[in-house]
């Protein structure tokens, strides 16, 4: 008899700060020897609504598949907002919400190995926002798993995507949360694309979501309430002045500053610390870029690749321990490989 084990498990809410580049493609792959959607939703414990709405005429079945690595990840189907509710007013008694979104997946080896029963990372990617502006916590993310006959399972469950099918979006799978940074790079479309020479797990599908579904006026309404429970967190967090030279100030500010997007940690900075210099350099094609010691920064180099253009976002901290020996960068790209780099610090 085949064994299966389930975890539940809430996805973490921490992030991490980085960028790379570009590439991939997604084709149809024979999924006869999977689970199908309802049976992975009954498998991870789902109630029948769940099962039946991934069974409907109005599931989308995807079926798509990449190899990345040692692995090959298959998207089985989703099932969205409106397809939920009509199969939830169907089931007495059920739990499920219909402001949700749900992702079946599997996840094989290429040398037909078992898999673990460890979870990779499945992070719905927004077409022309940041990854961090929308997170899998924004999002309210959980994530079921389970291994059958050698073949990883994952569910993603997740607020309603279907609102974003407008602007598009895609599902990332990496190794773990934290990663999608330097998995994945968004081009000037607002497209995201699989970064050339990232080493780790980074398939990438885009969701064929039908465009008239999307609803931006409920988009501007989620985004505009992530916006405002992230600025509740940092006004509880803010770090003023006040604070002395403790290095368990310095290790808040490096924690504040790494739960939030880039974008939103430079709004954070310019309002909480003083802009002490700014100095301009050009970058590569690659995206690198590197200066010379002067007597506010030392010397260094950081890779630029993916951050937006003309806005400025949080690059890196360097400190000695102390709040006051405590610098901050920000970047900002323009045309023509040219960036601005501003200096920041608390006094």
């Amino acid at each position: 008899m085949n064994q299966s084990t389930m975890i539940r498990k809430r996805l973490a809410t921490a992030a991490a700060l980085g960028c790379v580049i570009l590439a991939g493609g997604t084709t149809v792959y024979a999924v006869n020897h999977y689970l199908q959607p309802s049976q992975i939703a009954r498998e991870a414990g789902e109630k029948d609504a769940l099962a039946k709405a991934f069974d409907s005429k109005t599931a989308i079945r995807v079926n798509k598949h990449e190899t990345t690595g040692n692995y090959i990840v298959t998207l089985l189907g989703i099932v969205n907002g409106q397809d939920l509710k009509q199969c939830i007013s169907n089931e007495k008694g059920s739990s499920l919400r219909g402001d949700r979104s749900y992702a079946a997946l599997a996840i094989s080896r290429t040398d037909q190995k078992p898999m673990k029963d460890e979870a990779k990372t499945i992070s719905p990617l927004i077409c022309g926002l940041n990854w961090q502006d929308v997170t899998l916590a924004d999002l309210d993310a959980t994530l079921h798993h389970f291994t059958k006959d050698g073949i990883l399972y994952e569910l993603l469950e997740c607020d309603d995507l279907e609102i974003f099918a407008g602007r598009g979006v895609q599902l990332g799978v990496t190794d773990q949360f934290g990663e999608e940074g330097k998995a994945f790079v968004m081009d000037r479309s607002g497209t995201y694309h699989k970064a050339k020479g990232y080493a780790g797990t980074n398939a990438l599908f885009s969701l064929p979501l039908d465009a008239s579904k999307g609803d931006e006026a409920a988009v501007t309404a989620y985004l505009e309430k992530i916006k405002a429970k992230k600025n509740s967190t940092l006004e509880k967090d803010a770090v003023t002045s006040e604070d002395t030279s403790r290095s368990s100030s310095v290790d808040k500010l490096q924690n504040t500053l790494a739960g939030m997007s880039v974008t939103d940690a430079a709004t954070y900075i310019q309002r909480h610390f003083h802009k002490v210099t700014s100095f301009r350099c050009t970058c590569d094609n690659n995206g690198d870029v590197s200066w010379d010691e002067t007597k506010t920064v030392s010397s260094g180099m950081v890779n630029i690749s993916g951050y937006p253009k003309d806005v400025p976002s949080y690059c890196q901290l360097d400190t000695d321990g102390t709040m006051e020996g405590t610098n901050l960068m920000l970047v900002t790209p323009h045309k023509n490989n040219r960036v601005t780099f501003d200096i920041y610090t608390i006094n």
